[in-house]
């Protein structure tokens, strides 16, 4: 009766230990830094994951980013989701999946002691109105291509519904967003979105 005790106290404090993972490409070029998605059950949202940023020298988590999540659950959210460093390793951009049809990015200012998200300009606004739109549908992709020092070059994937008469419009173009400090990106390029009829 003591053993089997033990084996189900055992059994119930490894399912209470939460589940943690580096995400791909989550680790800095130097190695001082590891952005990692973690389990958490008790969130208040269909998706049980939440990520952070730690100093892989001292273990020290310098953030933890609660404002992700919509469909995927943990295991997806560790397939799905990826990293990319600057060649500083002072900035990183990861990805996440609200919707079926859409991917986030996040972008983060690194230090040793610190991890501060940095708000993005509005770029989706900015390649909507170059086709003639307002809003969005239900297709919004945003992909990290590469660094240039501070310069993150990515694809974005949008599709826009003009009217009920006209078929939803798939557009794909290059965005470029230059990082300076902390809490500021600014939006230096959107080349003009091509259509899937012109691709």
């Amino acid at each position: 009766m003591r053993i089997l005790f033990l084996v189900l106290a055992l059994a119930l404090v490894t399912s209470a230990r939460a589940k943690e993972a580096l995400i791909e490409g989550g680790c800095s070029k130097d190695g001082r830094f590891e952005v990692r998605i973690i389990q958490d059950t008790n969130r208040d949202s269909p998706s049980d994951y939440v990520f952070a940023i730690y100093n892989v020298r001292t273990n020290e988590r310098l953030v933890r980013f609660d404002e992700v999540g919509g469909i995927l659950r943990y295991d997806d959210a560790c397939k799905n989701s990826k990293a990319l460093w600057n060649d500083s390793n002072s900035f990183v951009v990861f990805t996440d999946s609200g919707t079926r049809h859409s991917t986030e990015i996040y972008v983060f200012e690194v230090s040793d002691t610190s991890a501060q998200r940095i708000q993005l300009p509005d770029y989706l606004q900015n390649a909507i109105g170059r086709v003639g739109a307002t809003e969005a549908g239900i297709i919004c992709g945003s992909i990290p291509k590469r660094w240039d020092s501070n310069s993150l070059h990515l694809t974005l994937d949008f599709d826009v519904f003009r009217s009920s008469q006209e078929r939803r419009g798939l557009y794909t173009c290059d965005v470029t967003l230059a990082f300076e400090s902390t809490n500021a990106a600014r939006l230096t390029e959107v080349t003009k979105p091509k259509s899937d009829d012109t691709k």
